[in-house]
């Protein structure tokens, strides 16, 4: 099953779309310091935007204020509480920010919401191994590679996820 995208773009102005999508490329660029111009040309009226807040959260992940980007994932989540990524993204930024636990907790609750999102497996067995609770770890990741056979090669590539390597071959 294929997450949900939400249109997060809306009925901005071209202009200010314009901005937002430069933002973007300048981030994939890796030009953090670009990208924040960019963004500080967009009119104070579209601050409040999901589009403006999304962008602004991909900074802040990008400079590792987890905090920040916690805060934004939070209220983008509430806003859009039946897009995965929301919540994934937000149990990332909490990892950073407030521990495993906290991470935990969120996504447990996406599972039950999102049952075939991949990712949401995946990231838990990342949180169990880490907390070194393995045989859970291997059953979120045999959970997440039935959804999506793409998360085993992606687990031998996840340091989180080191101490299974041996039971998952490679």
């Amino acid at each position: 099953m294929a997450e949900e995208k939400t249109n997060l773009i809306g009925n901005l102005p071209d202009d200010e779309r314009w901005f937002l999508q430069r933002v973007d490329g300048f981030l994939d660029l890796g030009m953090t310091r670009k990208a924040r111009e960019e963004l500080a040309r967009v009119a104070p009226e579209h601050h409040a935007s999901a589009a403006y807040r999304a962008i602004s959260m991909r900074i802040a992940f990008e400079e590792k204020d987890w905090s920040q980007a916690a805060d934004i994932a939070s209220s983008l989540r509430e806003q859009f509480p039946n897009d995965p990524g929301f919540w994934i993204q937000l149990a990332y930024a909490k990892r950073r920010s407030d521990g495993i636990e906290v991470a935990r907790h969120i996504l447990t609750d996406a599972l039950v919401r999102f049952p075939n999102v991949a990712t949401i497996p995946f990231n838990l067995a990342c949180y169990e191994c880490q907390l070194g609770r393995l045989d859970e770890a291997m059953r979120r990741l045999n959970q997440a590679v039935a959804l999506d056979a793409h998360c085993r090669d992606a687990a031998l590539e996840d340091e989180d996820l080191r101490a299974l390597w041996p039971k998952i071959g490679g």
